[in-house]
This record gives structure tokens, C-alpha cells and sequence, in this order.
């Protein structure tokens, strides 16, 4: 079934464009339907490969430091393809291109980590003719995130929910919803994290204590713990669990593509894999959020990982060797056997030694 799901997951890269940032020609993959129309989340391999590639698309090869390991070949590449494609569309802008051109360059130019200019193409264009456009206004909400500028952020997303269509082609009625639902997510993510800074005394930046309030009510979140009200591996309490939407995973996911630096975030995905008792992976994502190049050092996420870690399947026990009598009779009598022979070929070169010896003398 996985594979099955893995190749469905290759074929989305012909689909027509991707929530949050936006193209109608090279859209970054993530959850699709099943055939029955429900959203699945990727195996998270397959999850883990993509993210990867979408943070190594953010690092400009000029501007690594001299220990940072080089990106690979498969992930310079794809920079070449976009920069050639940007530069490509840059030409068209400046002629005079569409909408459709200036949205698909604003789509290059976030995915390669140049944000500014992704904010000063779609601005003008926002406050013009692409100020009913939903994915004029979600890319350039999400350049304003990635850029670290979150004042803009929830009105631009809040402008693009407001105009969001009923239908639209080459996406299924289950895919728009998912979509506008993952958008829905993010602008909550931006307010919850407004509110957060403004607690936060000036100047005083730190690593939050814990994943952000995406999922239940404002005033009683999800709270990751089990029936004993304590952090559990591969379970949560049932009355937490019902807070969660059916598309949790899958929506975290896509949120987590479109902001792949966001450590928080990738947290929160390892929470909701041992919620659904996924051990193993939880561990996989919260023992990167802790090493690795994301380094997120808070105690909470490092409990979580230690409990994560002791509930980590254990290896079954090798069977006992001497389980069946008639394969232990078998085994002590070669045994035997083997220890009488080498005893017979000890003493009867003892013996030939002895009787050389004597010779020797009586000659």
C-alpha cells in the first residue's frame, strides 16, 4: 500500500498548482487524495525527502559557510532549473508578461530563498489587478513569513480567504477544501505567534516551549498527552484526540513544505505521528528537531524524544538454542561426538610423538 501511495505522490507533480505558494506550472508536491477522495499524509520518507530538497532550494551554494556540507547534486540542480526559469520569466515581466507569469515567477523566487524581490514583484500587483487574485495574495503572504516580516502576513491571508473560489480547474472539489483549510491553518499559525511576540518582552528572542495551538479551541488546545495525563509514546487521551481534524497530519505537513526552516512546525508533525501511534517516525522527526543542522533546544521537545526513544520497538529476543529436546539431544551429541574425536586425534599423536622418541634413543 505504501508504494502504492508513494507513486500517487509522484504523479502530483503534474498537478496544476499547491496551497500556500502558488504556480500553475511547477507546484511543489504534498498530500493528494486516495481513491475514495480523502486526503493521506505521505509516508514520511517520502515527506522527509521532499522537505529536504525544499531547504536545500533555500540555500544559495555562494553563501554557505566553509564547514556547512555541500548540497547535493539532485538539489543543485533543481536550483539551476529554477534560477533558468526565473530568469526566463524576469524577461517576460519586463515586457510586459501576465498575471499568471508574475505569479509563477513570485512561486521561483520564493522557492529559492529570495523573498524581497518576491515581495516587491507581487506588492504592486496585489494592490492592482491581482488584488482578487487568492494566489497573488497567499504567495505574497507567505514571502512576508518566510522574509521574517509577520506584520503583513494574516492580512494578506485573511484577503485571499476572503476571495477564494468555489471551484477550480484541474483541482477536485477535496483538494480545493484541503487547501483552503491548509490556508486557514497558516493564517492561525501567524496570529498565534503575533500574540506570542507580543508577549514577549523587546528584544527577547527564544525558542518557544512548546508546539503552537493549531488544533482545537483557542482557550483548550490539543494537549499531546495520554489517559494518565502524562507524555506517552504512541498514544493520547481519547478527549484530546477527538480536537483533531481527520487531515491533521496531512495539513501539518503541508504547512511544513511551505515553511521548511519552521523547526516548531516540524516539531508539531512528530507529535501528531505518535498520536497516531507512528513511535518510530515520531522519534525519526523529534531526534532532528533536537540535532542535526535545526538544533531546537527546548526541555519539553527533549522529554518527549527520551520518552519517544524508551518506547521505541524493542528487537524480539533471539529464539533459545536448546527450545526442542530433539535438536538439543542432536546438538549435545555432535557435540559429544566432535570433543571424542578430537580427544582420539589428540592422544593418538601423543602416542606417535612417544613412540618416535623411544626409537630415537634405542637407535
Amino acid at each position: 500500500m505504501r508504494r502504492i501511495l508513494t507513486a500517487l505522490w509522484l504523479c502530483v507533480l503534474a498537478a496544476p498548482l499547491h496551497a500556500g505558494v502558488y504556480s500553475t506550472v511547477d507546484p511543489v508536491p504534498g498530500p493528494i487524495p486516495d481513491e475514495t477522495g480523502k486526503i493521506q499524509p505521505m509516508p514520511l520518507d517520502y515527506f522527509r525527502d521532499k522537505l529536504g530538497d525544499r531547504i536545500g532550494l533555500l540555500r544559495d551554494p555562494a553563501q554557505l559557510n566553509p564547514g556547512d556540507p555541500p548540497l547535493p547534486e539532485a538539489t543543485l540542480k533543481r536550483r539551476q532549473d529554477y534560477e533558468a526559469k526565473a530568469t526566463a520569466l524576469q524577461r517576460k515581466v519586463r515586457a510586459g508578461g501576465t498575471i499568471d507569469d508574475q505569479l509563477n515567477l513570485s512561486a521561483y523566487l520564493i522557492g529559492l530563498g529570495k523573498h524581497q524581490d518576491a515581495i516587491h514583484l507581487l506588492e504592486p500587483l496585489a494592490r492592482g489587478e491581482g488584488r482578487a487574485n487568492f494566489m497573488v495574495l497567499s504567495n505574497l503572504a507567505t514571502a512576508y513569513q518566510l522574509a521574517g516580516q509577520p506584520e503583513r502576513v494574516a492580512d494578506y491571508l485573511q484577503q485571499a480567504r476572503d476571495c477564494w473560489p468555489d471551484k477550480l480547474s484541474g483541482l477536485s472539489d477535496a483538494q480545493l477544501k484541503f487547501y483552503r483549510q491548509a490556508d486557514r491553518l497558516q493564517l492561525r499559525l501567524v496570529l498565534l505567534r503575533k500574540v506570542e511576540a507580543a508577549k514577549m518582552p523587546a528584544g527577547q528572542r527564544r525558542p518557544a516551549d512548546s508546539v503552537d495551538a493549531l488544533f482545537g479551541e483557542p482557550d483548550a488546545p490539543v494537549k499531546f498527552v495520554g489517559e494518565s495525563g502524562q507524555y506517552e509514546a504512541g498514544a493520547i487521551a481519547a478527549r484530546e484526540k477527538a480536537k483533531l481534524p481527520k487531515d491533521a497530519t496531512a495539513l501539518v505537513q503541508q504547512l511544513a513544505l511551505w515553511l521548511p526552516d519552521d523547526t516548531r512546525l516540524y516539531w508539531h508533525l512528530g507529535e501528531l505521528l505518535n498520536a497516531d501511534g507512528q513511535i518510530a517516525e515520531a522519534y525519526t522527526v523529534l531526534d532532528e528537531c533536537v540535532g542535526g543542522g535545526r538544533r531546537y533546544d527546548v526541555p519539553e521537545l527533549k522529554e518527549h524524544r527520551r520518552v519517544l526513544q524508551e518506547g521505541l520497538p524493542k528487537p524480539p529476543p533471539p529464539p533459545p538454542l536448546f527450545a526442542d529436546p530433539r535438536k538439543a539431544a542432536l546438538i549435545a551429541g555432535g557435540a559429544a561426538l566432535l570433543v571424542g574425536l578430537l580427544g582420539f586425534f589428540q592422544i593418538r599423536e601423543l602416542l606417535r610423538r612417544r613412540s618416535r622418541t623411544v626409537g630415537a634413543k634405542d637407535g
